[in-house]
């Protein structure tokens, strides 16, 4: 006959002799030795650490339901069963529905008993299952642990108290809510904000109860970055203001969501419902100039640079709310670019024209026109809103490049030889445009050939030479370009004054080149006179993609001269020129520059060379 001893018997003081049953597992067995001690200790009043138990749980067992419990601790004094002839888990009903003494609870069936000897880092467990069937009524069990030495007197057991519980039902769920508006629901990073979502159904902290607590909100940005949030207030059902909202000065253009705890009782989670504007950036060939560490970029005058801001047009309107690139009314342009600059120039014969930079738009596309070691370009943007007034952000700062541009630079073109007198020379007529051949007042000598203005001219002395450009640094990689303009060209005695224009084409044969300007004489008697004036533009193009050339200076050239013929005029011998003043150069080389803007009756722009007619 088993006795029960230790704290078992204590409870059966406390409490009434109940129906009980003692339901027995093996969990391991040994020899009995003799004047071993096998005495347990309950862990309830023993918490001597390393000797027992110290942790047994769960105590609760729902009615219905399988349940595993652990034994934290040792079964024995010393830890390991020693001495014992075997040991074992037992429960014992103390009220309506388990047993008396030496009765089994019917209720309860305890399986699957494992021993997890210690490791370095973990005491040792012993885990089992209960199982306990749907119809036992609510009552308190004891689970009585017990090792018994067979032959040996030694014989001990502990008990813990366990409750075989129905559990509560759920609380009722908590309304899912919702939200129906993020306001303001653009942000700027490196920004804070003080944001108001309403929307229904927010549990404010006095509405909150068991299984449906306060409801709180959190903000991520669809790439996962953190956005620090203030203070969160549930002002009502209705409404919650969010104290701030402060995207970190480094997180990019991209949608946002402002989300509710409502996630946690069902809510599916909601679409994002903000914008985050990121930083400007510039970015040129695919790669971002801008920001911390960025170095100088190297560019040559002419070079067509075109550079993005960031975020782009597209990036802007891909947004959850969205948004579109503007320039806001009484803002600066988004762009600026130090140096000199040009949009574009588009020459051709027909017409030549200078366009200015465009700094309005979210792309910047410019030339630089003069070599400079450092020019500064700047970016920033604002956006136009479905719902808002135009955006600018007060911060972030601009984005800032740096560009250093290269060209051709300390060079110069001369015009050695040149004529001192005009001449007259006996030329081929021409069809297109119609010139009749016979005598011309030429600034030339022994000029022969066709009257074209694009024919075939021979000369034993060009009036004026125009020579291959010297001493440029930097030129490697484009070319030298001519473009002659005609500054006046005053014809007495025959019809055929010019106004200013092109010279003939665009561009100027050469460098090398020459010119030899003839003017046709009337068959009739008379005197005809010539006063000319021609400016010869040297200009630069490098061979980079959609680059345009970029002027180096021009030089002033002319002459006066006239022709006088008293009878037989159609005859070239008959016709007497005469020089006035001193032809060829006036004055020296003059170096382009972006302050100039005309020269003669012609208009310059920023040192380019215009023109809407051609001359001759």
């Amino acid at each position: 006959m088993r006795k029960f001893l230790g704290n078992w018997g204590e409870a059966a003081i406390v409490k009434p002799l109940l129906r009980a049953a003692t339901l027995f597992l093996l969990l391991s067995a040994a020899f009995c030795h003799a004047q071993l001690n096998c005495t347990m200790t309950d862990a309830q009043y023993d918490q001597a650490p390393g000797t027992q138990f110290t942790l047994i749980g769960p105590t609760v067992w729902p009615p219905g339901q399988i349940t595993t419990v652990t034994l934290t601790g040792s079964w024995t004094t010393p830890s390991l069963p020693v001495g014992c002839w075997g040991d074992s888990i037992e429960v014992m009903g103390l009220a309506a529905g388990g047993g008396g003494t030496g009765v089994p609870d019917p209720n309860v069936t305890i399986s699957n008993i494992a021993y997890n000897p210690p490791t370095t880092t973990s005491p040792p467990t012993t885990t089992f299952t209960v199982t306990v069937l749907p119809q036992a009524p609510n009552t308190q069990d004891w689970m009585v642990i017990q090792c018994l030495t067979g032959a040996c007197p030694e014989w001990s057991s502990i008990g813990v108290q366990a409750m075989i519980q129905t559990p509560p039902p759920p609380p009722p769920p908590c309304p899912a809510s919702t939200v129906a508006s993020v306001s303001p629901n653009i942000w700027w990073a490196g920004q804070t904000k003080t944001v108001t979502v309403t929307g229904t159904n927010f549990v404010t902290p006095a509405n909150a109860a068991p299984g449906c607590p306060a409801t709180t909100a959190t903000v991520s940005a669809l790439s996962g970055a953190a956005i620090a949030l203030g203070t969160v207030t549930v002002n009502s059902a209705t409404q919650i203001t969010i104290a701030s909202v402060a995207p970190p000065s480094s997180e990019t253009t991209e949608g946002a969501t402002v989300a509710l705890s409502g996630e946690a009782n069902g809510e599916a989670a909601p679409p994002p419902n903000a914008d985050v504007l990121g930083a400007p950036q510039i970015q040129w060939k695919g790669k971002t100039i801008s920001g911390s560490g960025a170095t100088a970029q190297s560019t040559v005058v002419g070079q067509n640079v075109v550079l993005t801001g960031i975020p782009t047009a597209t990036t802007l309107g891909n947004l959850p709310i969205h948004v579109t690139f503007t320039q806001a009314p009484g803002a600066a342009a988004p762009w600026t670019a130090g140096g000199t600059n040009i949009g574009g120039y588009p020459a051709s014969t027909a017409g030549a024209s200078v366009t200015a930079t465009v700094l309005s738009q979210p792309t910047l596309s410019t030339y630089w026109v003069v070599p400079q070691q450092s020019v500064p370009v700047s970016y920033e943007y604002c956006v136009d809103t479905p719902s808002q007034d135009d955006l600018c952000p007060s911060s972030p700062a601009p984005a800032n490049a740096t560009f250093k541009v290269t060209g051709p630079s300390g060079g110069t073109m001369s015009f050695k030889p040149y004529l001192a007198g005009v001449s007259i020379a006996n030329l081929s007529a021409c069809s297109d445009p119609p010139l009749s051949g016979g005598p011309y007042l030429a600034y030339s000598q022994g000029l022969t050939g066709s009257a074209c203005p694009t024919g075939t001219l021979h000369a034993s002395a060009n009036g004026i030479t125009f020579n291959s450009p010297t001493g440029y640094s930097n030129t490697s990689g484009g070319s030298f370009k001519l473009v002659q303009l005609i500054s006046g060209d005053v014809v007495t005695g025959v019809s055929g004054t010019e106004g200013a224009g092109l010279d003939t084409q665009y561009p100027y044969p050469g460098p090398p080149s020459n010119d030899n300007p003839a003017l046709v004489l009337p068959s009739t008697p008379g005197t005809v006179t010539r006063t000319f004036t021609a400016n010869m533009f040297l200009m630069w193009q490098s061979s980079t993609t959609n680059s345009i050339p970029v002027p180096l200076g021009y030089q002033t050239w002319g002459f006066d001269g006239s022709a006088t013929c008293s009878k037989n005029c159609g005859t070239a011998s008959n016709w007497k020129a005469k020089t006035s003043g001193t032809p060829g150069p006036v004055g020296g080389f003059e170096k382009s520059s972006a302050s100039q803007t005309q020269v003669g009756d012609n208009i310059l722009v920023d040192g380019y060379p215009t023109w809407t007619v051609v001359s001759r």
